[in-house]
């Protein structure tokens, strides 16, 4: 897959480590705090085999990202525990305010620093897994004139199995920092107790929703008895 950054499959199932798949960045990621008290494992999650858990809401997994500037993407399945409790479970740059994806009153929201948001409009369901795909835009940097601050226009799609749910973005530029950027690498994935994560990926460029859709058809087609053919159907299984 060109421009893949980093990829998790996830699928350690014990002790306190994840890897990142051979060949791609090579990166590690240790999970936060006590791992039997935060973290832990699905025995067998979305492919039959170990899957992140939440087991409370623990210290978001922090793992690098790319440099947020231009257009990166994001691909992760989530499972989600119970819609009506609100959290964020994704944030990338400035740790969980840059770009972040919050579960509010029952449906996606998308956030760019805390300034601007959107909302989606399915209705998630508990005890089900969920393909979330992003792409991401960060344009701009330090304004010396006539503002003397980093300014920044962001873009944040939002993809539920490869469909559109949300569209975030700035009308005007915003400016999280004076004399400072702030703007970091860091990506966050976080939830609430039962939720859960697999497939993470994260790509230097952004998704195509061709790609979006093959991808999520072959998930739920391709993974799931009986569904070897036929139609996607319905979001979340």
């Amino acid at each position: 897959m060109p421009g893949l950054f980093f990829y998790f499959p996830c699928n350690e199932g014990g002790g306190d480590l994840i890897k990142s798949f051979p060949g791609v960045s090579g990166q590690q990621a240790t999970l936060p705090g006590d791992v039997m008290q935060l973290w832990g494992w699905y025995d067998s999650g979305f492919f039959n085999r170990p899957a992140l858990r939440v087991l409370t809401e623990p210290e978001p997994l922090e793992l690098f990202g790319a440099d947020p500037s231009d257009k990166r993407s994001f691909q992760f399945l989530w499972y989600c525990s119970d819609p009506s409790q609100n959290r964020t479970i994704f944030g990338y740059s400035l740790s969980m305010t840059g770009f972040a994806l919050k579960v509010t009153q029952g449906v996606l929201e998308g956030r760019l620093f805390d300034q601007v948001s959107e909302s989606g409009t399915t209705q998630l369901q508990a005890e089900k897994w969920y393909l979330i795909q992003i792409n991401t835009e960060m344009m701009g940097g330090w304004n010396p004139d006539p503002v003397n601050a980093y300014q920044y226009w962001l873009t944040m799609k939002v993809y539920l199995g490869g469909t559109l749910e949300l569209t975030a973005q700035t009308e005007t530029p915003l400016s999280p920092g004076v004399m400072v950027p702030l703007v970091n690498n860091v990506v966050s994935l976080a939830g609430m107790e039962g939720d859960g994560f697999d497939e993470l990926r994260h790509l230097k460029r952004h998704l195509y929703e061709s790609e979006m859709g093959d991808y999520a058809a072959f998930l739920k087609q391709g993974r799931v008895a009986g569904k070897s053919k036929g139609s996607l159907g319905s979001v979340g299984w």
